[in-house]
């Protein structure tokens, strides 16, 4: 039986797949490439079948006829997401720092429901 935390961990590695091997080789694989690439990282064919299913679900993979047999693509919304995360992770160049703090105080709030942002303001 596949548990929530097998589909977590599914997802979560068959986005870094896509994103850091498959996108490049044109953001594609079959079932049977997905089961055997996830494999080694001790993920369960049926987990890895239901993370897919989500993924197409949720609007991250559409299916397709490959000429290995059944498979998944890229949607256009999962391509934007993997360049968004491909910028925050492999940023390239050097980020600037112009040397100065800033540095910003805010008045002690005593009222316990303000506080916590639950309250009226």
């Amino acid at each position: 039986m596949t548990s929530k935390l097998d589909f977590v961990h599914a997802r979560a590695a068959l986005f870094d797949l896509y994103g850091d091997h498959l996108r490049s080789r044109g953001g594609q694989a079959s079932v049977a490439a997905l089961v055997r690439l996830m494999k080694p990282l001790d993920i369960a064919a049926p987990a890895v079948r239901t993370a897919v299913s989500r993924m197409v679900r949720q609007g991250w993979l559409r299916p397709l006829r490959l000429p290995q047999g059944a498979g998944y693509g890229l949607t256009p919304k999962c391509v934007r997401r993997l360049d968004e995360a491909a910028l925050r992770i492999y940023r390239a160049g050097t980020l600037t720092w112009h040397g100065r703090w800033h540095v910003i105080v805010f008045e002690p709030v005593k009222e316990r429901p303000r506080r916590s942002g639950c309250g009226p303001t």
